[in-house]
């Protein structure tokens, strides 16, 4: 699922109604001016800008470099023909992590503008959502439907990291998605993780491609149970032996 920008064009008022990227929301110039450069004093980071001393050992996703950290499980779901990967989860025992890196504006502001997009698909699926301030600025605290037909609602926090030209979406689940110290572990993946934008032309909103690094042998799992709380697209799992 991409993130659709739509402006009225009379009041100039950005909508908060879930869109598709349109034919006017058009391309990324070919030709990137010269940007001042963003300075982030904790991650996620930029691949370009690591501070300096960085030393972690990250595993290279393509559009996302992640140091996943003692007892965190990575699985990826992924089409097997092209190695693309359509969701990316970390996990714990008690908790998981789905992340997410989406071609961003140069101006910045994703976030702002897609918290009613994520929250009208939250509602409209008889979920219940609310923004509070938490260790990433502005969350959006829910409670959803799982996937697999049950009528209890499940808790989900989803973050969002505004970068120079890219966004990175977190959806904390399980124990994490409320409890503070469950999310200690998994908070500590995204401000480590560092996400490769590159000159890539591309449609704002449109999630950046991840691969399966060379190294990694995948293998076909059963879905878990976990699945289907995230309101996106999913393709098969794979996990990955390390």
């Amino acid at each position: 699922m991409a993130f659709g920008r739509r402006k009225d064009r009379e009041q100039g008022v950005v909508s908060e109604e879930p869109t598709q990227i349109a034919a006017d929301t058009g391309i990324e110039d070919q030709v990137i001016p010269a940007l001042q450069p963003v300075i982030r004093l904790e991650g996620p980071w930029d691949s370009a800008n690591l501070p300096d001393g960085d030393s972690l050992d990250r595993v290279d996703l393509g559009s996302l470099l992640l140091a996943p950290g003692q007892g965190i499980e990575v699985q990826v779901q992924a089409d097997p023909a092209t190695g693309k990967i359509t969701q990316l989860t970390l996990k714990t025992s008690d908790s998981a992590l789905q992340l997410q890196p989406y071609a961003a504006p140069r101006s910045g502001g994703m976030w702002e503008e897609i918290r009613g997009q994520i929250a009208g698909s939250i509602t409209s699926q008889g979920g219940l959502v609310e923004e509070v301030t938490g260790t990433f600025g502005i969350e959006m605290h829910a409670m959803m439907k799982p996937g697999d037909g049950s009528a209890q609602l499940a808790p989900a926090r989803f973050v969002g990291i505004d970068g120079p030209r890219w966004f990175l979406r977190g959806v904390f689940l399980g124990a994490a998605a409320r409890n503070p110290e469950a999310a200690v572990a998994l908070e500590s993946v995204v401000r480590n993780s560092a996400v490769r934008r590159g000159n890539e032309a591309l449609a704002v909103g449109a999630p950046m491609a991840m691969e399966i690094p060379s190294s990694v042998q995948p293998v076909i799992d059963e879905p878990s149970s976990s699945q289907g709380i995230d309101p996106f697209e999913r393709g098969p799992e794979l996990s990955e032996i390390r």
